[in-house]
């Protein structure tokens, strides 16, 4: 079985070899340690660096931590190796090995039970939202029984389903309200059939989609876990019963919003729809996450009395990335198929054109699902689509072009490619997180074409030659 072995003390590891379980079994990758400390088979590949476990030449099936690991190294670890196959978890403590599920829970503290509510398709992750999920599930996954509730209609692939067992996490899914269902359609199609445009869905429809049988509702009060946690602030249900409930918000909905909708009779009332069916939810007494300090704020603004807690993401799904020695002005541009995203890639296109990023030698590389939305001859452009880990995209362009049109949350995609060691070019809306930051190194401020032309001639240190007058 090829396995990833964790290990600093070489002492530790040569102990490990010598377990009959594992030795001679299957290809081993180690990180953590010098060829020279240990007595290993040359076949074996020592890693210096995390974000190579992403890109091995095989799957690893099975995870072995020498050590106690801390709760930062489980969750790095799980990310890199999220898209292999892993089917067992073990850790290597004074001389025993267990699994990680196991080791855990004999530490000598109280598991909490913790029930987390998320009303969509998790995995494979394909957007921030759902890496946010994920994020907090493998925190808490080491220091409580952890259970993921998801739609019974959304289904877990076989590979992930393994991998959450093999962290020690349960899940079970849940039923919705059927008329709820039938109201949230009819709603949504007479939205659209106003509005023309498909950028924009309101809370209130929301919590239709999402909103619980009365059976399943009864089930999880009856199951009294310890913590409950929903995901958006539409799932959120006041039926529950549940004394300590957190929702994580991941956007102010009505900021959000203001930034979509326009000045219209209808689009004002849904403004005011939106503001309504916040504030209630915020003035309900149960506890409020903000992804953002940005967003904490703005939530303590609307509501003196909701108990607020500030969380941002981990971000240890990405670790640092060495810069290629060939660059070849590559800029990338990262996002799902959400309209911001489309216009956002237009809008981007259409600048670097301007500038003559194409006309230099530049290449513009897109990744995700927005890649599909290209509308292009230009053949420097190199269309990604969706990539299995953040790294591919890191590893593949020297630039990361985030410019932002909706407010709201935290734009993952930045602190992603921060945390890559990516320059980042974005716009006002984009930066407005970096406010409450120390730092704000490597990210350079966009409004407009001449703007971007200065900070791509910075940061490559080129002369570009317009293609028409700034």
């Amino acid at each position: 079985m090829s396995t990833l072995v964790l290990c600093t003390c070489s002492t530790e590891l040569n102990l490990l070899l010598k377990n009959s379980r594992i030795s001679n079994d299957g290809v081993f990758a180690i990180y953590g340690l010098e060829r020279d400390n240990v007595n290993i088979g040359q076949t074996s590949i020592l890693l210096n660096e995390m974000h190579q476990i992403a890109t091995l030449p095989f799957e690893v099936k099975r995870i072995i931590f020498v050590g106690s690991p801390s709760v930062d190294q489980f969750r790095e670890t799980i990310f890199q190796t999220l898209n292999h196959a892993v089917s067992s978890i073990y850790v290597f403590y004074q001389n025993r090995l267990t699994l990680i599920s196991d080791h855990f829970s004999n530490q000598r503290r109280k598991r909490k039970t913790v029930f987390l509510i998320y009303p969509g398709k998790l995995f494979p992750i394909r957007n921030g939202s759902a890496m946010r999920c994920f994020d907090i599930a493998v925190s808490l996954c080491a220091k409580t029984d952890l259970t993921i509730l998801i739609p019974s209609s959304v289904n877990i692939p076989k590979k992930f389903r393994t991998l959450l067992y093999a962290m020690g996490i349960s899940f079970q899914s849940y039923q919705t309200n059927l008329i709820a269902r039938i109201q949230n359609k009819v709603l949504t199609f007479l939205l659209r059939s106003i509005r023309r445009k498909n950028d924009y869905l309101p809370t209130f429809i929301r919590l239709l989609a999402c909103k619980m049988s009365n059976k399943d509702i009864h089930s999880i009060n009856k199951m009294n876990p310890d913590v409950l946690i929903c995901s958006y602030i539409w799932t959120y249900d006041k039926r529950f019963q549940i004394e300590k409930l957190f929702v994580d918000t991941h956007d102010v909905m009505q900021d959000r919003a203001a930034s979509i909708l326009t000045n219209s009779a209808f689009d004002r009332w849904l403004l005011n729809k939106e503001k309504e069916t916040e504030n209630a939810i915020l003035e309900s007494g149960k506890s409020f996450v903000a992804i953002s300090k940005k967003d904490y704020n703005r939530f303590r603004e609307l509501s003196r009395t909701s108990k607020l807690k500030y969380a941002p993401p981990s971000f240890k799904w990405i670790s640092p990335i060495a810069k290629t020695e060939n660059s070849n002005l590559r800029v990338g541009f990262f996002g799902g198929r959400m309209q911001a995203n489309v216009e956002a890639l237009n809008v981007s296109l259409q600048q670097l054109k301007e500038i003559g990023f194409f006309l230099a030698g530049g290449t513009f590389v897109v990744a995700g699902d927005v890649a599909r939305f290209i509308d292009s001859s230009e053949p420097n452009i190199i269309k990604l689509g969706y990539v299995k880990s953040p790294e591919m995209f890191y590893k593949f362009v020297d630039v990361v072009f985030a410019p932002i049109t909706v407010k709201g949350g935290l734009n993952f995609k930045i602190f992603e490619a921060l945390a890559a060691q990516r320059p980042v070019i974005t716009n006002n809306i984009g930066a407005e997180e970096f406010k409450f930051h120390s730092t704000s190194k490597n990210l350079y401020i966009s409004e407009t074409t001449t703007e971007l032309k200065d900070a791509i001639e910075t940061i490559f240190r080129i002369q570009l030659k317009p293609s028409q007058s700034l």
